[in-house]
């Protein structure tokens, strides 16, 4: 488990602000692996392989992101998956296969973490239009 602490700091320099969305993705996944694993059997690899499946393309696209220049493509492909996540968090609770207290906890993080995304493609866009028009 420890190996995990030391991971925390490189996520928080992989530079451009991108470490905090970096790390509460992480923890994201972290809180949701154990309660994704507590779904019956036929969804836990069906419903609940696709759901950690999405939180870890999101958690991609947004390393992709922080190393990337042009940051909008994969702003964009984590802004979907994020999408994705949550209707089939909200089906995995229609289904009662994921507690009330865990659909509140993982629907409050996946839209935390969509708000930075989205502000961060917001910004992505605005450096964008500044370097179209100076060009």
């Amino acid at each position: 488990m420890g190996w995990i602490l030391a991971l925390t700091p490189t996520l928080g320099n992989a530079g451009n602000g991108a470490g905090n969305v970096l790390t509460k993705i992480h923890d994201l996944l972290l809180y949701s692996i154990p309660q994704l694993a507590k779904m019956p059997r036929d969804q836990k690899y069906l419903l609940g392989d696709r759901i950690e499946t999405k939180m870890l393309e999101v958690l991609e696209h947004a390393i992709r992101a922080s190393y990337r220049k042009d940051k909008r493509p994969h702003l964009v492909e984590a802004n979907m998956a994020l999408e994705i996540i949550r209707h089939l968090v909200r089906l995995a609770y229609g289904l009662r296969h994921l507690s009330p207290k865990a659909y509140e906890v993982m629907s409050e993080r996946v839209d935390e973490i969509g708000r930075m995304i989205g502000g961060r493609l917001k910004a992505a866009s605005i450096t964008d239009q500044a370097k179209q028009g100076s060009g």
